[in-house]
């Protein structure tokens, strides 16, 4: 069966998303992008206070916090408790903060290797750097999406690192 989402067709949802973000891209002030509506919609994930104060009280802190501060390009909405990053950069730290309370000794670098899988616009490739990965990334995602990804890793100094986008 076909996988539907609201009555709604999930493979014609992306088919749309991906003609938005082709056409935005090629009409719109890309260092803008993240506010544009669509972008907004399925990008980002508004962050509790809740997981920036158990951020901000992890041993990992130190580490999260200057790997947080968020870069203009894209002109990311501020987040209201932590007005040096937003909400979406927190919660891909979160994130990445539970690999560090789960996994035994684990450390983003001593990572060899990494393969994300719908990568959206690269902010946790972006995190994952700034927090002393040294292997290789690889972004499997929509051939729009994959251009997005390289026109902000670019535009961040991250895509000189060892990462490839495939499309799918």
């Amino acid at each position: 069966s076909i996988l539907q989402m609201n009555n709604i067709d999930v493979s014609e949802f992306w088919d749309k998303q991906r003609q938005l973000l082709q056409h935005s891209l090629a009409t719109q002030d890309v260092s803008r992008f993240l506010q544009w509506d669509f972008i907004k919609q399925t990008m980002f994930h508004e962050v509790s206070s809740v997981a920036l104060d158990t951020l901000q009280k992890s041993v990992h802190w130190p580490m999260l916090s200057s790997a947080i501060n968020e870069d203009r390009f894209g002109t990311p909405t501020p987040y209201t408790l932590y007005p040096a990053s937003s909400g979406n950069l927190i919660h891909n730290a979160y994130s990445l903060l539970q690999m560090y309370n789960f996994v035994n000794n684990f450390s983003a670098g001593s990572l060899t290797s990494i393969f994300e899988f719908g990568g959206g616009y690269g902010s946790f490739c972006r995190l994952v750097y700034r927090t002393g990965f040294r292997g290789s990334y690889v972004l499997y995602d929509l051939p729009e999406y994959s251009e997005l990804q390289r026109l902000f890793l670019t535009n961040v100094g991250i895509m000189n690192k060892d990462i490839t986008t495939i499309n799918s």
